[in-house]
């Protein structure tokens, strides 16, 4: 007599009851599961249901394909699966934070509080500080912002000394992104030209106009970014992957010498107006990505230092009081104020390790700055 067929077919269910059971017990077995453990993702548990990364940017550069680095645009988002984490650092010259709170700033707001888009929470404090061991003007403020390391650490404590920074033993923090993740997209734009003399190894570093720089960032999220003659680094191609972005903005501390910084300037209001609207472009650009929903942006902002009068040296309390912004999918708690007493809280030159750690790599042991990551 033949084999029972009720049997036989119970037997094949439970088989495939038995292969559907999901791969995710825990982030800490994701690897073991068949996933790489790689430092530019984030777990995602918004969702059973699988999802595949939609995003259309092809890497055509000569990047590794190591299964080790960090290559979030072409892992797809499954159940359990980490989100492709992504690095926005934005740095604005010369704002006060009691001009900003006076100003019209709806992006600036929006990222504050999370409602930028959804499933995003936001922290910030206008009462952090700068360096407090140089003085309150661009260069120290700029390197300790791209390091997080402090002065006494870097060597630059006024403009005059910015080629003499020490950018072997303490590197820009792209740098130290494109050294642990080679195949990561990154990229450092800016319009103060002494920071042509910080070192960094990004795949695109460019030295151009608030305006302009701000066109070529919306360019390189939405994939339509070709390189331009003049870049320092020459390894962007259109459509390649964009993971981390450094953008620092001048205008506001141009008006600021010119008008005077302070929340009763229209002029400086209207510059950090116009910044929040660049800012604004770039955001929606993030958000227009066809692979948004499967990405984990983090967006940090600050500045390097305030102002009174019409100039921002001398450690004046004006100057040295800023802000400090972060907004990502995992911020989970508010930003303390900087206490002068404990100098702890936010500084500026926070803003390298919270993006390093956001992207899930180790801090080097120098980095005296501390991360508002501020999430699991």
């Amino acid at each position: 007599m033949g084999d029972d067929p009720v049997a036989i077919i119970r037997a094949k269910l439970m088989r495939v009851r038995l292969l559907s059971i999901p791969c995710v017990l825990s982030w800490s077995l994701v690897s073991a599961c068949g996933q790489p453990d790689d430092p530019a993702t984030a777990p995602d548990t918004s969702s059973t249901q699988t999802e595949v990364d939609t995003d259309t940017d092809t890497d055509t550069s000569s990047g590794s394909d190591s299964s080790d680095e960090a290559s979030s645009d072409e892992s797809d988002t499954t159940a359990g699966e980490p989100k492709a984490r992504k690095s926005l650092v934005v740095a604005l010259d010369g704002v006060r934070p009691d001009a900003m709170a006076t100003a019209n700033t709806p992006t600036l707001d929006a990222l504050a509080d999370g409602s930028w888009a959804p499933g995003y929470g936001g922290a910030h404090t206008g009462k952090a500080r700068t360096l407090t061991d140089a003085d309150t003007v661009s260069g120290p403020n700029h390197w300790s912002i791209m390091t997080g390391a402090i002065g006494a650490q870097h060597g630059v404590s006024s403009n005059d000394e910015v080629p003499l920074g020490d950018a072997e033993a303490f590197p820009h923090y792209l740098s130290l992104l494109e050294s642990a993740a080679p195949s990561l997209g990154t990229a450092y734009l800016f319009t103060w030209g002494l920071d042509l003399a910080i070192p960094c190894t990004a795949d695109y570093v460019k030295h151009g106009t608030d305006p302009t720089n701000t066109e070529r960032v919306v360019a390189l999220l939405n994939g339509s970014f070709e390189d331009d003659a003049g870049s320092a680094n020459s390894a962007w191609t259109r459509g390649a992957p964009v993971d981390a972005i450094f953008l620092f903005l001048d205008d506001t501390d141009g008006t600021g010498h010119r008008f005077g910084f302070s929340p009763e300037v229209p002029e400086y209001l209207a510059a950090i107006e116009a910044a929040d609207a660049q800012l604004g472009s770039i955001l929606d650009a993030v958000k227009a990505r066809p692979s948004f929903d499967q990405e984990a942006w983090q967006v940090v902002v600050t500045t390097d230092h305030g102002g009174e009068g019409t100039d921002h040296g001398g450690n004046c309390e004006a100057c040295e009081a800023i802000f400090f912004l972060v907004s990502s999918p995992e911020v989970a708690g508010p930003l303390p104020d900087y206490d002068p007493d404990t100098q702890s809280g936010p500084r500026n030159f926070d803003a390298a390790p919270t993006a390093l750690t956001h992207m899930g790599i180790d801090l080097p042991e120098y980095i005296t700055g501390s991360s508002w990551h501020l999430g699991g």
